[in-house]
């Protein structure tokens, strides 16, 4: 069970690689003027398929599993489809929501699956030095907090009353980074 632990969080640190990477690239083409929908487009593929992989990792339930291989798949197909609706010309032009969307409450439901059965585990017992468990709160709240933003980005140039809404997405994504650095800090002595 340790392998596949260290095997997740593999899955993770490309996870957080993936998000560091493009948002790095986007603001070298943001500087130059160029448009980076693309990226994130690419990043909306990259993230939900590595957290799909950093929890097939971490589950230990049969059923667990095979619900989140079952969402891996239904992304990707679903990923692929929004392509084709929104075109591939447009890929540039529009953020993939629907993927985005997706990916976010299916994320969201994996994360309870996991905190369930986390609960009922023995892990429950060293919950503060258990990285999983912080990564899980963080993703949790981040992903769901921020599906009403999702849902509505492709129209905020039309309603510039609800830029407020970044606020909301920067406390989201602070409170998500501090749950993974809590997790890093208590877990340190364990991952020694």
């Amino acid at each position: 069970m340790k392998n596949r632990n260290k095997n997740g969080v593999f899955y993770f640190f490309c996870y957080l690689l993936a998000i560091v990477l493009i948002d790095y690239a986007a603001g070298i083409i943001l500087k130059n003027g160029g448009t980076t929908l693309i990226l994130y487009n690419c990043l909306i593929f990259l993230e939900f398929n590595f957290l799909f992989l950093f929890f097939i990792q971490i589950v230990s339930r049969k059923s667990s599993l095979q619900i989140i291989k079952l969402s891996l798949i239904l992304f990707n197909f679903t990923y692929v489809l929004s392509i084709f609706y929104y075109g591939f010309k447009n890929i540039y032009l529009i953020y993939n929501a629907i993927s985005a969307l997706l990916g976010s409450a299916l994320v969201g439901c994996i994360c309870v699956i996991y905190l369930r059965e986390f609960l009922l585990s023995d892990k429950v017992i060293n919950y503060k030095k258990d990285v999983t468990f912080w990564f899980t709160i963080g993703l949790l709240i981040y992903y769901i907090g921020g599906m009403p933003f999702t849902a509505i980005i492709n129209y905020m140039k039309e309603m510039p009353e609800v830029i407020d809404l970044f606020l909301i997405m920067n406390g989201l994504t602070i409170f998500m980074h501090i749950c993974f650095i809590i997790g890093f800090i208590w877990s340190w002595k364990e991952v020694k």
